[in-house]
């Protein structure tokens, strides 16, 4: 499928979203911006295998989506090319730029990698 013009990508249809959930393929959570920093947010997966929230970075990759706004995320392989990150609302579903899953992905490894050497 082509990439829409402008900075965003298209929409995902709720119900595709909804499905991905309960595959889990995809993860619900909320969407929380930084206040010291408008550029980035987490999100914080609900009953998801992990407990820390994942950063999303930059504006393309939050995708219109606002503070505390209910999102479904898809995480990724270390090594995968980047995938979508699709937030999810009432009205339907926003998808987050690809660029953003890789980041997310390696800010993840990287902490992670970080906690473990000071434990």
């Amino acid at each position: 499928s082509a990439k829409p013009a402008g900075l965003y990508e298209g929409h995902m249809a709720p119900a595709k979203a909804q499905t991905l959930i309960k595959a889990k393929r995809l993860y619900k959570g909320t969407f929380k911006v930084n206040r010291n920093y408008w550029k980035e947010a987490s999100v914080r997966a609900h009953g998801a295998d992990f407990e820390k929230p994942v950063l999303i970075e930059g504006l393309q990759n939050m995708n219109r989506a606002l503070d505390g706004d209910v999102v479904a995320i898809r995480l990724l392989e270390k090594t995968a090319k980047p995938q979508v990150l699709l937030p999810v609302g009432e009205a339907g579903a926003e998808e987050i730029d690809e660029t953003e899953a890789a980041e997310i992905k390696e800010n993840k490894n990287n902490k992670n990698a970080r906690e473990g050497k000071q434990r």
